[in-house]
């Protein structure tokens, strides 16, 4: 070879390939003879990446789009309950105008020129009246008061308050003189400046000057009415029993002999901060009344002079759990009591009049609590406030105030044209016969009349909504097949955006041009109206463009033609028709523990008695419905189905046993298409190449493949037998936990109460959950094999530490309560080793760290932390690895179920002892009911979500709630901070109260992925039957909630509206809402679309 050649040679491999990478230390040079089949292989992987990042991507789209229309579904459901609310919720007519009218002469038997108001919040009026031969903490301790009246040193009265019975809408009818509505109890956090005429303006109109000491509601309320000199103390913190009641005494005792007044106001709350915490039947209780009993009669009865008058009153009572907001006796009767040294000296004549208004009740007069205010203000000789419908008290007054009195209202009459004009002459009539008293009481009862007028226009517009959003999630979650949906939901959202977005233009120009929609009100309204017109049609014509009502009528008889399937709907409709009456809804607790043992009852049946019972049709609804979608050739796919049964002649006998019944079954199904075939089911031609036959034939296959499961083998029907049994007792176990409604009298003996909730053996019951809910957890992991890799760390470790933080936070909660009966037991020692305020400080840094933690540390470390699976080698010969993945079977499920926990630890955070109790045992019955689903194959079946949602109503109830409003816990928003502060104060009541619900929300998707194994189901239709499972929990909750709507209008005229059907109403318009976000941002938006994805990254090769 010649020198020239050579330097070529050498030349031509300077520029080779594999000189150059490893010239540049890329990598090792690829050897020749592999290059090729080196470059076919990595071709391949490369076509395979690139398929599943297309998945992925359309995955993603999909997943966001669901979510999308979920939304608008909600914002649809939203508006409807806006609207029904806007007709239904009443309001009153609030008048600006000031009443500047001058005092009468000889107005009053007795003349004042300072008055001085202590207010005992919740002093019930059996609190302050002698009880013989009783021995409860709260009777016989608040003596002062009636052995004044007794001495005919004051007049001491039963004092009747209207509900609602909460203390800002109290305050508010105490200096206007007017009725709040139901709906103002919604607004107790939410104190604003009481713009309309008031006792506190009028008295600083007339250079009263007013100093104030106490509840920091009057801040708000009155604040620039009040001297600087006022001061406010922290009003929501019922765990503090001292601090209020202190500052009111010392102020008291320094302000009161002065003269720098006209009118010294003082608001305690210790005793209603005692029976929010303890309850009344508690010696708390009999402390706080002593203390109230010595500061009266030695600090503020003996200061009295005669030029002054002094009113004690409670604003409200309390109920036995010590709660208040409702209208029974007990939260309805408090106390007034009126003390002057002047009435020893001037006696009223004892006579009674025609306009005097006299009631007694066991031995006391009653007046009610607007009567108050035109009494105070004709003693201090100020206009009555303008709004005013009370009626002076008889001792006070003389005709020429009764005149004053009627003359105000007579005024506020006309001015507010409150009542229809037929009413008028029977008015003048009283007037002209001077009935005063009957003018007064007549016009009264007309105004709640007048204030109880709804407005059935925006009633039934709501309703109508409603009914609507049902059927849409009806058709979009049950109707459609799954994979379906996945194809026709990218049309759902661009369709319902810009039809939403024309509907609200053309709406709101038709408003403001033509003047027509006169019943929508304003602008606000109108847009709403548009926004929930538009997604109506935006959703409706993507649907009748590929299906008409036949078809739909046809799918709906099909779907619920098996077995579990209208056990599901029979429970909904039993749940529906509670409602129907008010002895059912007081009841409802108990009916819902009733259904779900039924529920449990009949698995337990079908594992024990009916061990040959086949798959029921429900597990195959989304393959029919996707055949009878496709419109196939049939003909053709039976001769290719006759000729892979001549292929199969050769096969062994088992393969050929197989293949034979795989397809006979086939055959069966394709005669049934044909049979439905006349449906027209189809309007376009376009979609028919949407799903192709190969999917078709694979679904068929997995529907052959789940028909082999069935009939259960004797270990299986064992187990879940067992699972039925867990099921049953759990719900049993958690009926015992209960908290008794007022109309439930007798019959029902209360179990959560504070004696209960903060009792040692309550205490010692949540230590044992503590070590023992973890081993449970874990022990159906194991089941599965997933307790590995997260798993360890979150159940054993996380969870199992934290729940020890939480017993730890309720010990020192203990210690905190009975510190004084631990300082007899243990000869007064332990004062001194616990200091209270460190104890307190302590409690709340523990509650802040957890949030943090629940809320945003775990669920980071879930989105991007390990999944529970493990790579287990069975040999270890490097030559051949054989290795099986443990957890493979479960792994959606198991991964997704920490994301449970994370929720399931937030709301045991905010849950009394009872409450984690309760929520222990409901996690059990989930758990023993996402086995049972397993196990007769009822993942796409009503039945699971119904069940679910049942579970969570079940445990709304035994953490201590009812659909009331003294049932809140307003304490356990003071778990993290002291004082009020938004929105954490308001987020811990919400997750009290609605924490079951969340759970269950998030615990549906578990119904699609327990014991789901990868590569089964492709991503986009593991959401989409999570998409549906959580539809039809939002539409059992959406039926709920109709109801609702529909028996509270029914029954608007009834006497239990406010006390019963209202309340319920409400409660289940925000577990609706709730529910909706949970599902939406949560479920499907965070939970669901995290694990699918992570789980196919990891299994997509």
């Amino acid at each position: 070879m010649s020198e020239h050649s050579s330097e070529r040679i050498k030349k031509r491999k300077a520029y080779d390939e594999n000189t150059v990478r490893k010239a540049m230390n890329l990598n090792k040079p690829v050897k020749l003879k592999n290059q090729e089949h080196q470059s076919e292989s990595y071709l391949r992987k490369m076509d395979e990446l690139r398929i599943h990042n297309q998945h992925i991507f359309r995955f993603r789209i999909a997943h966001t789009k669901y979510i999308c229309l979920f939304f608008f579904m909600f914002l649809l459901q939203l508006i409807g309950i806006i609207f029904f609310g806007k007709g239904f919720l009443l309001t009153r007519n609030v008048l600006d105008e000031i009443n500047t009218t001058q005092s009468y002469e000889n107005n009053m038997n007795y003349e004042f020129k300072k008055s001085v108001i202590l207010i005992i919040d919740a002093l019930r009026f059996d609190f302050v009246t002698p009880v013989q031969d009783s021995n409860k903490p709260f009777h016989n301790k608040l003596t002062v008061l009636d052995e004044y009246f007794k001495d005919k040193k004051s007049f001491l009265y039963k004092f009747l308050s209207d509900p609602p019975t909460t203390t800002l809408q109290r305050l508010k009818g105490l200096t206007t003189g007017s009725l709040p509505t139901f709906i103002d109890a919604g607004s107790n956090f939410n104190g604003d400046l009481i713009e309309e005429d008031n006792i506190i303006k009028q008295l600083f109109l007339n250079d009263k000057n007013i100093k104030f000491v106490g509840d920091d509601t009057w801040k708000s309320l009155f604040s620039p009415y009040m001297s600087e000199k006022s001061d406010y103390y922290e009003s929501l913190n019922v765990f503090d029993l001292e601090t209020v009641d202190n500052g009111v005494k010392k102020y008291f005792q320094e302000n009161l002999v002065d003269d720098e007044w006209d009118v010294l106001i003082g608001h305690m709350l210790g005793v209603d901060h005692v029976g929010h915490k303890h309850g009344p039947d508690h010696e708390e209780m009999s402390k706080k009344l002593l203390e109230m009993d010595n500061f009266i009669r030695y600090d503020v009865l003996p200061n009295i002079d005669e030029d002054t008058v002094l009113y004690i009153f409670g604003d409200h009572g309390m109920d036995h759990t010590g709660n208040h907001g409702g209208d029974s006796k007990d939260e309805i009767d408090t106390t007034l009591f009126v003390y002057s040294p002047k009435f020893s000296k001037v006696k009223k004549v004892d006579e009674v009049g025609s306009n005097d208004k006299i009631f007694f009740e066991d031995g006391y007069q009653v007046v009610n609590q607007i009567d108050f205010i035109p009494t105070f203000s004709m003693l201090m000789d100020v206009p009555i406030p303008f709004n005013n419908l009370g009626w002076p008290i008889s001792n006070f007054t003389t005709f020429n105030g009764y005149q004053q009195t009627i003359a105000q209202i007579n005024k506020y009459n006309h001015v507010a044209n409150t009542i229809d004009l037929k009413h008028q002459p029977l008015l003048t009539d009283f007037l002209k016969n001077n009935e005063l008293l009957q003018y007064q009481q007549y016009f009264l009862r007309e105004c709640q009349k007048q204030w109880a007028e709804f407005d059935m226009n925006f009633i039934v517009l709501g309703m109508v909504m409603i009914v609507f959003s049902l059927i849409l999630f009806i058709i979009i979650t049950k109707l459609i097949p799954s994979i379906v949906l996945g194809q026709i939901v990218h049309e759902f959202v661009p369709s319902i955006f810009i039809m939403s977005a024309i509907c609200t233009v053309s709406f709101y120009s038709v408003f403001q041009i033509l003047g027509q929609f006169w019943f929508l009100e304003n602008s606000f309204v109108v847009i709403l109206f548009g926004i929930s017109v538009g997604i109506l049609l935006g959703s409706f014509i993507p649907i009748f463009d590929r299906y008409n009502l036949k078809w739909m009528f046809s799918k709906m008889i099909e779907d619920t033609s098996d077995y579990w399937s209208r056990v599901g709907i029979v429970v909904m409709i039993l749940h529906f028709l509670v409602f129907t009456s008010n002895s059912f809804t007081i009841w409802e607790d108990k009916i819902v523990s009733f259904l779900i043992t039924t529920i449990g009852i009949l698995t337990f049946y079908e594992f024990a008695f009916i061990p040959k019972r086949q798959s029921t049709t429900a597990l195959f609804t989304n393959s029919e419905s996707m055949a009878l979608a496709s419109n196939m050739d049939l003909d053709e796919e039976e001769d290719e189905s006759v000729d892979s049964n001549e292929e199969s002649t050769n096969e062994d006998e088992e393969k050929h046993a197989f293949v034979s019944s795989r397809n006979s079954y086939m055959e069966n199904t394709k005669e049934r298409i044909k049979s439905l075939r006349s449906f027209s089911i189809l309007k376009n031609k376009r979609f028919k190449t949407t799903i192709s036959k190969s999917q078709i034939e694979e679904d068929l296959e997995e529907r052959h493949e789940k028909r082999d499961v069935l009939p259960l083998g004797r270990f299986a029907r064992i187990l879940g037998s067992i699972y039925s049994l867990f099921l049953i007792l759990s719900t049993r176990f958690a009926s015992l936990i209960t908290i008794c409604r007022e109309e439930q009298g007798t019959k029902c003996k209360p179990t959560f109460i504070n004696e209960n909730n903060y009792s040692l053996t309550a205490l010692c019951v949540v230590w044992l959950i503590s070590w023992f809910l973890p081993f449970i957890i874990r022990s159906y992991y194991n089941m599965s094999l997933s307790y590995q890799a997260a798993a360890p760390i979150w159940i054993n470790g996380i969870m199992r530490v934290t729940l020890i933080i939480i017993a730890s936070y309720w010990t020192l909660n203990y210690f905190e309560m009975n510190l004084q009966q631990l300082n007899i037991v243990f000869w007064n020692n332990l004062s001194e080793y616990f200091d209270l305020d460190i104890i307190e400080m302590l409690k709340f840094n523990i509650v802040r760290g957890l949030c943090f933690l629940f809320l945003i540390f775990l669920n980071i470390c879930f989105a991007f932390g390990p999944i529970c699976i493990k790579l287990d080698l069975k040999n270890t010969d490097l030559i051949s690895l054989n290795g099986t993945i443990l957890g493979y079977n479960n792994v959606y499920g198991s991964q997704y179920f920490l994301l449970v926990i994370n929720f399931l630890l937030l709301v045991i955070l905010f849950s009394k002892p009872l409450g984690i109790i309760s929520i222990s045992l409901m996690t059990i019955q989930i758990l023993a009911f996402l086995e049972i689903i397993n196990l007769l194959k009822l993942k796409e079946n009503v039945v699971g979500p119904i069940c679910l949602a049942l579970i969570g109503y079940q445990h709304f109830f035994t953490t201590g709630h009812q659909a009331t409003i003294p049932s809140v816990q307003w304490d356990i928003g003071f778990m993290i901070n002291k004082t009020l502060t938004f929105p954490f104060t308001h987020i811990a009541i919400l997750i009290n109260t609605f924490g079951p619900f969340i759970i269950v929300a998030i615990s549906t998707a578990l119904l699609t992925l327990w014991r789901q194994p990868p590569k089964v189901l492709k991503p986009q239709t593991l959401i989409s039957r999570i998409v549906s499972n959580t539809g039809i929990l939002i539409i059992y909750n959406t039926v709920l909630c109709l109801s609702n709507l529909i028996f509270v209008t029914h029954f608007r005229r009834h006497l239990m509206v406010w006390k019963i059907f209202c309340p319920r109403f409400l409660f289940s318009c925000m577990s609706l809402i709730i529910i909706d976000l949970v599902v939406i941002f949560i479920t499907i938006g965070f939970g669901s679309g995290r694990v699918i994805r992570q789980v196919d990254n990891i299994f997509w090769n």
